[in-house]
């Protein structure tokens, strides 16, 4: 047990009194049980609140009213505390007057403060716990608030707060048959009030449901329609775009196709064309070589035929020896010359031949790269073509060459292009 001294400021609040009032209730505290008392009313409005939110049906708006309200008088409880536990008596007067106007002020009417243990109390607790709404209007009469419209529940309570109020209840209980039917007249009256309401509002609340589906089912119906026409744009816009992808990708493969025949006939073109260029410096050369030889044949044996020797006249009739040797080493002479002016021109005309053959291999592939990128181009004609550009080559030179019959540009293209 604490045997502490007690200060002087405790001892003036020990004789410190304020009376808790409220309808058909007066309760006089003095000391440290004033702040008791007030703890007490505050934990006991609280921990109603924590029942009622447990349950179904909400909880009473005016009851967080009344616990604001307790806390509210414990600022200044809890002031007065403090100014007790500094030991200052004139401070503890002061605190304790302003304590004393906040609960006075709370029990001026409209009433706000409702304290747990008064009857108005233990009929508000009844009422919250039946039905906060009807507990609201009990509260809502004493603190001269307006109710809403068309809840009866809480016109209900307004008018339970105003039977308690004005003692009513024993009216009810003991009055006279003639204000006992005029009260059922008015219940009766208000009831049937209240059932034409509700039926006006069901009759309304029907029709805003009909309005209601009506204009679903005509924004559905426009909806439809607008799906109906998007999806077909949808589906037109989508077919032109495939159609418009299978076309690049088409063309796409034509051009990787006609890319890849370039990159693998770049090499044999360049050689055609080299080819082509060299065969017609040879066929020049050799020009220049037959003619040359042609001039050497040709000049010696006019100048022997207009100048014929004496001897050749004489001796070689005579079957001189000597003249018949010369006339036979004139005569090889003039064979081989004439073999080699024949070699000459024929490889004159072979390099000529050669020549054409590599610019017409060079021009038929440019015109296969051509078609084959406008896709006119089938494994049968590409069969033909590349037959006709990797075949061998008539140099004429030998007779019956084997090397198979190559056609002409004319005719490959004349194939290609005629169907």
């Amino acid at each position: 047990m604490d045997d502490k001294p007690m200060s002087t400021s405790e001892k003036w609040f020990n004789e410190f009194e304020i009376e808790a009032k409220g309808p058909r209730y007066s309760q006089k505290c003095r000391g440290k049980a004033i702040l008791d008392f007030f703890e007490r009313e505050l934990s006991h409005w609280s921990d109603l609140l924590k029942e009622l939110r447990s349950k179904p049906g909400g909880t009473p708006n005016t009851l967080s009213q009344i616990i604001g309200y307790f806390n509210e008088v414990k600022m200044f409880s809890d002031r007065v505390t403090v100014a007790l536990a500094s030991d200052s008596v004139d401070e503890a007067k002061k605190q304790s007057e302003r304590f004393k106007a906040k609960v006075d002020e709370l029990h001026v009417m409209p009433l706000r403060i409702v304290y747990f243990t008064s009857p108005v109390g233990a009929l508000l607790q009844e009422a919250y716990r039946m039905d906060p709404l009807f507990g609201d209007g009990i509260y809502k009469y004493f603190n001269k608030q307006n109710i809403r419209d068309n809840n009866w529940s809480e016109l209900s309570g307004f008018m339970r707060g105003f039977a308690f109020e004005t003692s009513l209840d024993s009216v009810l209980k003991v009055g006279t048959d003639r204000e006992l039917e005029l009260l059922s007249k008015e219940r009766a009256e208000w009831q049937q009030r209240n059932i034409d309401v509700n039926a006006a509002f069901h009759d309304l609340k029907g029709q805003l449901k009909t309005w209601k589906e009506d204009f679903i089912t005509a924004s559905d119906a426009v909806r439809s329609e607008k799906e109906k026409k998007l999806d077909s744009l949808i589906t037109s816009k989508k077919s032109e775009l495939d159609n418009a992808v299978k076309e690049g990708r088409d063309n796409q493969l034509k051009l990787e196709n006609t890319y890849r025949d370039f990159l693998q006939l770049e090499a044999p073109t360049r050689y055609w064309k080299v080819r082509a260029h060299s065969y017609r410096k040879r066929g020049w050369l050799w020009m220049g070589l037959t003619t040359a030889f042609t001039l050497l044949v040709v000049e010696p044996l006019f100048y022997i035929l207009y100048n014929t020797p004496a001897s050749f006249n004489s001796k070689l009739l005579h079957g001189d020896p000597l003249a018949i040797k010369s006339l036979i080493v004139f005569a090889l002479i003039v064979s081989f010359l004439t073999y080699l002016i024949r070699i000459a021109a024929r490889m004159t005309l072979s390099s000529f031949h050669i020549e054409r053959d590599a610019e017409e291999r060079q021009q038929l592939t440019y015109v296969y790269l051509a078609l084959g990128k406008e896709g006119r181009v089938d494994d049968k004609d590409k069969a033909i073509i590349l037959q006709s550009l990797f075949s061998r080559v008539d140099t004429g030179i030998l007779k019956e060459d084997s090397a198979p019959t190559m056609p002409g540009v004319g005719a490959v293209v004349e194939r290609l292009t005629g169907r």
